[in-house]
């Protein structure tokens, strides 16, 4: 009984002094990488979408997802819209997504083309890989 109580002892004081060995380099200062994909959105056509993607790469080397925690904002609503990080054509013309998360922030160009043309649904274009 005495072992086990012992090597329990161990184990708890071991986990406390990793935290704070593996949390070093985000008490240094060091920021995250921050980027958005695509770096550009050319839509085309009235049923054109494009997702955006930010993701940061931690000092650890570890990247993470953060497209739902950040905040997507359109230049001008009459060009283009933002949902969620879907990006869809309003009108032709150019604009920029603006991209907030964390203190950080990233703007996407977007172009829009053809935004009032509605093309007929094509198997080979629209379905097949």
């Amino acid at each position: 009984m005495r072992s086990i109580l012992l090597l329990t002892a161990l184990v708890f004081s071991a986990n406390a002094l990793v935290p704070a060995a593996g949390n070093a380099a985000l008490d240094s200062g060091a920021k995250a990488a921050f980027e958005v994909f695509p770096p550009e959105v050319n839509l085309k056509y009235q049923r054109d979408r494009q997702g955006l993607v930010v993701r940061v790469t931690e000092p650890t080397g570890v990247h993470r997802d953060v497209t739902k925690e950040a905040t997507f904002t359109v230049a001008d609503p009459a060009k283009a819209k933002v949902e969620n990080g879907i990006v869809a054509p309003v009108a032709d013309g150019e604009t920029k997504v603006q991209i907030q998360w964390n203190g950080r922030s990233a703007d996407v160009p977007v172009k829009v083309e053809a935004a009032t043309v509605d093309p007929e649904i094509s198997f080979r274009v629209d379905v097949m890989p």
